[in-house]
């Protein structure tokens, strides 16, 4: 597959996500909530999303994991706060933003 897990010092992996191509219009949540699986009767099959599928890896409870897209596709939304570099993140608006469309993505509001 194209998914890289990158393992740090003081018990904490990144998940890396390569995707290339596989959107038109650039990367946002609809893009990330939408199902990548059918099922036999050809309907989306359900948690089959990257962003299903990023998550799950998060179940070691011993490992801080981060998570990561790598893409040559734009990105739009509340998924651009992504593209800040995590030093200066801080210091900028958006993440409260980012961290409620991935929850309404999910279900959990």
């Amino acid at each position: 597959g194209d998914d890289i897990d990158l393992f740090h010092l003081k018990n904490i992996v990144t998940h890396v996500q390569v995707k290339t191509g596989t959107v038109d219009n650039g990367w946002n949540l609809k893009e990330l909530k939408a199902s990548r699986n059918s099922t036999q009767d050809k309907k989306p099959k359900p948690y089959s999303s990257v962003l299903h599928k990023s998550l799950e890896l998060d179940k070691d409870t011993n490992l801080v994991s981060k998570f990561m897209i790598v893409t040559d596709r734009v990105v739009k939304g509340p998924l651009s706060f992504l593209e800040i570099p995590l030093e200066n993140r801080a210091a900028k608006t958006g993440r409260d933003q980012l961290v409620k469309s991935i929850n309404s993505a999910l279900g959990k509001n």
